[in-house]
């Protein structure tokens, strides 16, 4: 469940320098915040993959 919110902490370490900012940062953010977990498939990794699969059948091989 908590995959996603480790990956976007790991993001948040790459966009600041210093990483007791970076901590102080989540801790504010998801202090009250209510993570929801959504099992369903997702519309981005769909649209991606029928962009990729497109782009392939272009290219000559």
């Amino acid at each position: 469940m908590f995959d996603g919110v480790l990956q976007n902490t790991i993001i948040y370490y790459a966009s600041f320098t210093d990483s007791t900012m970076t901590v102080a940062a989540v801790d504010r953010l998801v202090h009250h915040a209510v993570i929801l977990e959504i099992l369903a498939p997702s519309f981005r990794q769909q649209a991606a993959l029928q962009r990729s699969s497109s782009t392939d059948q272009k290219q000559p091989k």
